[in-house]
C-alpha cells in the first residue's frame, strides 16, 4: 500500500550510521588504547528546543492506493511532482591528491577484497555480469548494502514486519558517497523466481523479501539487477540495534527538527509507545525517540495541507546530517570512540548485525592501515552529496511507479487477470517487463538509468 509502504523507514538511522561506519570512521572506530589519551573531550550539547512530549491523536487512517496512490493526506490532492521540493545538491567538498592517496591506502584491504569477489563474480558467470553489472560505472566505487528489517505500525492496519534497502557507494576518485535507496514495496521478479525454485506459487513479490527469501545472495543479484552497481559488502539489522546505538555509543543525538511534528504512535519491542509532539529546533532525543521521528506517520495526516517537507524521506535526511554533526562533535572524544569500539565488538559477538564478510579482520586490516601511516592528521573530507529514493515520483524520486497507475500492456493485463491480489506494489516505469528472461535489460531499466543519471560524477 503506497501509504504504508513509502512510510517505512524503521532502522533507516542504522542503516546510514553503520554505512558510514564502515566508510568514513571505520578506519578511527578501534583506536589503539594508547592513542586515546592524545585527545580531548568536547563538551556536551543537549539544544536549545524542549524534548518531544507526548501527545493524544485520533486515529489516523493509512490509505490503500486503488489505481491513484493516495496522498500523504487523506482527503487532499495528490501532489504531483513538481509540487515536491527539487533535491538540494550538497556542494562536493574540494579534495586534494594527498586526500585521495590516503584513503586509498586505508581502504586497500576492503577494495582489495572487492575486486577478488567482482573477479570471482565475473568468472562464475561472464555473460551474466556483464549483463548485470555497469562496469564503467563501477569503476573506483566501493558499494555497500544495507537492510534493515523492523516493525511498522500505521492503524487501522496491524503491525507488520518490513524492510528497507539502501544502497552505499563510495567513489574513490572524490571521496563522495552517494545512497540510492529502494522503496521496499518494489515488485522483485528475482525473489518470484527463486521461491518458484522450491516449487513454490507465488504471485508478485517485494523488493525487501529478497533476503528473507534467499540470504545475502538474492540480496545481492536482486539490488545489482536494478542498479547495475556491484554489492561489494552486505550487512542486515534489526531495530534493535537503531536504539542501542543512539543510547549507548551517542549518548543521545543532537537532531535540529526544521518543524513542529506530531508522530503517531509506533510499536518497539511488542510495546506500543504513545504519540509524540517535536518541537521546531535543537534537541537530544534518546534511540526510542529518534526511531519514532523516523519512522511514525505524520499524525496530521488528513488534518492539515500536505507538506512534503514531512515525508519519511526528507526526515530521513534530517537524521543523516545529524549523525554527520554528532560525528564531527565526537571526533576528539575519547569516551566516544571507546563506547563505539565496545558497541561493535559486542554487535559482532552477539551477531547483532549479519555481515556477508569478515567485518572484524578486514576493518582491523583498515585501521592497520591508518596506524600504519602515523596518525598523520590528513583530514578525510568523506561527504554523503548523492541521495535518491527510488519510489513513485509522486513522493519520490521516480524510476518506478504503482502499477494500478502503469499504462504498460503487461502491468494492465496482470491486473484484469487477477495477478496481483493488491495494488500496494510498484513496478519501473516505462516497457518493464518481469517475466523477461534477462531482468537486468528488460525489466529494471528505467531504475537504472535513474540511478546512473543521479550518482553519476
Amino acid at each position: 500500500m503506497m501509504k504504508r509502504s513509502c512510510l517505512f523507514w524503521v532502522s533507516v538511522f542504522l542503516t546510514f550510521s553503520i554505512g558510514c561506519l564502515l566508510l568514513s570512521i571505520a578506519i578511527l572506530m578501534l583506536l589503539p588504547a594508547e592513542w586515546l589519551p592524545q585527545f580531548g573531550a568536547n563538551a556536551d550539547d543537549e539544544g536549545d528546543a524542549p524534548l518531544p512530549v507526548v501527545i493524544t491523536t485520533d486515529p489516523v487512517i493509512a490509505v490503500s492506493p486503488v489505481f491513484t496512490p493516495a496522498a500523504e493526506s487523506v482527503g487532499t490532492p495528490l501532489p504531483t511532482p513538481t509540487e515536491l521540493p527539487a533535491p538540494t545538491p550538497i556542494p562536493a567538498p574540494t579534495v586534494t591528491q594527498a586526500q585521495v592517496n590516503f584513503v586509498a591506502d586505508i581502504m586497500k584491504p576492503l577494495a582489495a577484497e572487492a575486486a577478488r569477489r567482482r573477479r570471482a563474480a565475473q568468472d562464475a558467470n561472464p555473460a551474466g555480469f556483464a549483463t548485470r553489472i555497469d562496469a564503467p560505472f563501477n569503476a573506483n566505487r566501493l558499494n555497500f548494502l544495507v537492510t534493515g528489517y523492523g516493525v511498522t505500525y500505521e492503524p487501522p492496519y496491524p503491525p507488520t514486519y518490513k524492510g528497507h534497502v539502501t544502497l552505499y557507494s563510495l567513489d574513490l576518485n572524490t571521496l563522495q558517497i552517494s545512497t540510492v535507496t529502494l522503496n521496499h514495496d518494489i515488485r522483485a521478479p528475482e525473489v518470484e523466481r527463486y521461491m518458484m525454485r522450491d516449487g513454490k506459487k507465488v504471485g508478485p513479490s517485494k523488493l525487501d523479501r529478497a533476503h528473507l527469501a534467499g540470504g545475502f545472495p538474492l540480496a545481492r543479484t536482486t539490488v545489482e539487477d536494478a542498479t547495475g552497481l556491484n554489492v561489494d559488502f552486505q550487512l542486515v539489522f534489526q531495530d534493535l540495534v537503531v536504539k542501542n546505538i543512539v543510547d549507548e555509543v551517542f549518548g543521545g543525538l543532537l537532531v535540529d527538527v526544521p518543524y513542529v511534528f506530531d508522530a503517531a504512535p509506533i510499536v518497539f519491542a511488542d510495546k506500543q509507545y504513545p504519540a509524540l509532539r517535536y518541537a521546531q529546533g535543537k534537541q537530544k532525543l534518546n534511540g526510542l525517540q529518534t526511531l519514532q521521528f523516523i519512522k511514525a506517520i505524520n499524525a496530521q495526516l488528513g488534518k492539515t495541507k500536505y507538506d512534503p517537507r514531512k515525508e519519511p524521506a526528507v526526515r530521513k535526511q534530517i537524521v543523516v546530517t545529524a549523525v554527520l554533526d554528532n560525528i564531527k562533535r565526537e571526533t576528539t572524544n575519547p569516551v566516544f570512540w571507546a563506547r563505539l569500539a565496545n558497541f561493535l565488538r559486542r554487535t559482532l559477538d552477539n551477531k547483532e548485525v549479519e555481515y556477508d564478510f569478515d567485518a572484524a579482520s578486514l576493518l582491523f586490516q583498515t585501521i592497520n592501515q591508518y596506524v600504519a601511516r602515523g596518525a598523520q592528521g590528513e583530514k578525510i573530507p568523506l561527504t554523503i552529496t548523492r541521495s535518491l529514493f527510488v519510489v513513485d515520483q509522486a513522493i519520490g524520486d521516480g524510476g518506478v511507479q504503482w502499477v494500478g497507475t502503469s499504462a504498460n500492456p503487461i502491468m494492465v493485463r496482470d491486473i484484469k487477470n487477477g495477478v496481483y491480489p493488491e495494488l500496494s506494489i510498484s513496478v519501473p516505469t516505462g516497457k518493464a517487463d518481469p517475466y523477461a528472461p534477462d531482468l537486468a535489460a528488460n525489466y529494471w531499466t528505467s531504475v537504472r538509468q535513474l540511478v546512473k543519471k543521479r550518482i553519476s560524477p
